[in-house]
């Protein structure tokens, strides 16, 4: 775990750069080869692979965070780290595996797998929000040294 801890920053810019290649890859040669947003009805649709590039962007940002830690030699909170990392995960191999496109205009007729997998981008949030407390409680501990 304390070997992970330290080479956080290289496994999230890994995922992120692996996220980003992806969303090239599906953008240029997938069916849907869109660059732009649609305008439906009464909210935007985006195409399913950019929320790749997102999503690469965001774990490039978290390995940044984690360099910064490791950079000063802040420890961080280990079950608030392994939460953050389990919860990351178990987004993205949710979001690859499984088809998630709802209908914004009536979230009442979601089928199992969709509900699933809202409830999977909940806490997938709220790891994202551990991380940045988990940080930020670093980097107090730091000052009071």
């Amino acid at each position: 775990m304390h070997k992970l801890r330290n080479n956080s920053h290289r496994i999230f810019w890994a995922l992120g750069i692996a996220l980003i290649i992806t969303q090239v890859f599906l953008t240029t040669n997938g069916d849907n080869s869109e660059l732009e947003f649609h305008v439906k009805a009464s909210y935007y649709s985006i195409p399913y692979t950019r929320v790749y590039g997102v999503l690469g962007a965001w774990f490039i940002l978290c390995g940044y965070g984690y360099w910064m830690l490791h950079l000063f030699k802040a420890t961080s909170i280990g079950w608030m780290f392994f939460t953050h990392v389990v919860l990351s995960l178990g987004f993205i191999a949710c979001f690859a595996f499984l088809d998630f496109e709802p209908d914004v205009g009536n979230l009442t007729k979601l089928s199992t797998i969709q509900k699933l997998l809202f409830f999977v981008l909940i806490l997938f949030l709220v790891g994202q929000l551990v991380f940045l407390v988990n940080t930020l409680i670093a980097m107090i501990r730091i000052k009071r040294r």
